[in-house]
């Protein structure tokens, strides 16, 4: 709660002293969040996109989606997550902490969420106005995963989104999921096929320490698709 205290603190002062006023809107906003684990920087582009980089040990990620403000309502809809996670063994040194190993990740998500504008400007939410006036990026960066098929390591697949899928299909979008963490790969084919991608590099005897939920679950609907259609 300091680091709220302490925007907020900042925050009076500046309106006090007429270096900005009470916005009207979210737009060309960055608001501080403090919550009881994590801290969250949010920032409010004017057309529309919103940012949110949250900051949560071992991880530093970043959420991209849509805002809306009506009625004095703050509505925000996020739908990618994205950053390095820690995986592997943890240490501790002195006063800093951190992980042997880290790995990109992406996810889509959908967060839905609403804040009473009036609140917010009152100090009476885990928000604070830090600073007023910001430009945004002509463009936010949206990651993209390497691969033919990076969907696989963003969301939990449906059976539709794979029927049609060939077995050789399948089995390059399951190998790329492994491949993109430097799986090397035992079977002569599928070596051949990613040793010529720019972006492999086959340094690992196994990466299950590294591979999210969503990935387990969609290397298992694939193997079991696959299973399906070699009968």
């Amino acid at each position: 709660m300091k680091i709220k205290a302490f925007y907020l603190f900042i925050g009076l002062i500046l309106v006090a002293t007429g270096v900005f006023a009470q916005p009207a809107s979210p737009a060309g906003l960055i608001l501080g969040q403090d919550l009881a684990n994590r801290d969250r920087t949010w920032y409010f582009c004017p057309e529309g996109d919103v940012q949110m980089m949250e900051d949560v040990w071992p991880e530093k990620s970043i959420y991209q989606g849509k805002w809306s403000f009506r009625n004095g309502i703050l509505a925000i809809s996020l739908n990618v997550h994205y950053g390095k996670r820690g995986i592997g063994e943890a240490w501790v040194k002195e006063n800093t902490r951190g992980f042997n190993e880290y790995a990109d990740f992406v996810h889509l998500v959908k967060d839905e969420m609403t804040f009473e504008w009036e609140q917010i400007l009152a100090g009476d939410s885990p928000f604070v106005i830090v600073r007023q006036d910001f430009t945004c990026p002509v463009s936010f960066y949206v990651p993209q995963l390497p691969g033919k098929y990076p969907i696989a390591s963003y969301k939990v697949l449906t059976e539709k989104e794979l029927k049609g899928l060939s077995i050789e299909e399948l089995s390059i979008m399951r190998s790329e999921i492994l491949a993109r963490y430097g799986l090397k790969f035992m079977t002569t084919s599928l070596y051949e096929y990613f040793i010529e991608k720019e972006w492999y590099f086959p340094d690992k005897s196994s990466v299950d320490i590294y591979l999210t939920t969503i990935e387990k679950q969609n290397i298992r609907k694939i193997a079991t698709l696959e299973r399906k259609l070699k009968k």
